[in-house]
């Protein structure tokens, strides 16, 4: 049994960058639990090289990773809409 996208209830995933190998394993996990918005944030401790990996310089390597997640979902989910904010500031 398939739960439809409008049926379900919209999760959005605020998260401080990790490491690029960590980002790589995370991002398939969030696109199968079906988030509908991942913020990824600069922070004090995140180190600035964080944001010249792969998955920031080729889109499509992001979205291949997100695509692999959605390829074990369980649940009718589409693509989760990825903001990137580097400069973030409270």
């Amino acid at each position: 049994n398939f739960i439809r996208i409008n049926d379900r209830p919209r999760v959005d995933i605020v998260l401080c960058v990790p490491r690029p190998l960590r980002l790589e394993k995370l991002l398939p996990v969030i696109s199968c639990i079906g988030v509908h918005n991942l913020v990824l944030l600069s922070a004090s401790k995140v180190q600035a090289d964080y944001f010249g990996s792969h998955l920031f310089r080729n889109p499509k390597a992001l979205r291949n990773c997100l695509v692999e997640g959605l390829s074990q979902a369980e649940v009718d989910c589409k693509i989760p809409n990825v903001h990137i904010q580097k400069n973030f500031k409270h």
